[in-house]
């Protein structure tokens, strides 16, 4: 039992400290919430979608996969600062959004990136597979 308790608290402190750490910030950069991102998908079937958001410019950077298996129905926000969603909105304007996302395998389905402004949303990016 004691065992038991003693890994119940290791793991509460591993997810406080986790949520303490997402919630930080560093101090040159402001709070704000008026930009964000969100990446629809609607997907089914077996393999694996990438996601790559990084672009020549330095302004995106971040990736990774999803592996489906059967199907996959997802929403996921994220604000970003001002600057980086004041890009991407230059970069919609211009028709100048890279290629975020690709499939291997049998996936069919659909990735949605809408960009969340202070003004509006915009459907910054839509792919078919």
């Amino acid at each position: 039992m004691k065992k038991k308790i003693t890994l119940l608290s290791a793991m509460a402190a591993v997810l406080i400290t986790a949520f303490a750490v997402s919630c930080s910030q560093t101090d040159d950069v402001p709070s704000d919430d008026s930009y964000s991102i969100e990446v629809n998908t609607n997907l089914l079937g077996e393999g694996v979608v990438s996601f790559d958001f990084t672009d020549a410019g330095g302004i995106l950077n971040a990736f990774g996969d999803i592996e489906v298996h059967g199907s996959l129905k997802s929403s996921l926000s994220t604000g970003v600062i001002p600057k980086t969603g004041k890009a991407l909105a230059e970069l919609h304007k211009s028709n100048s959004i890279p290629e975020i996302a690709s499939a291997s395998g049998g996936i069919k389905g659909t990735v949605d990136v809408i960009l969340k402004t202070p003004y509006g949303s915009l459907e910054i990016y839509h792919k078919s597979f």
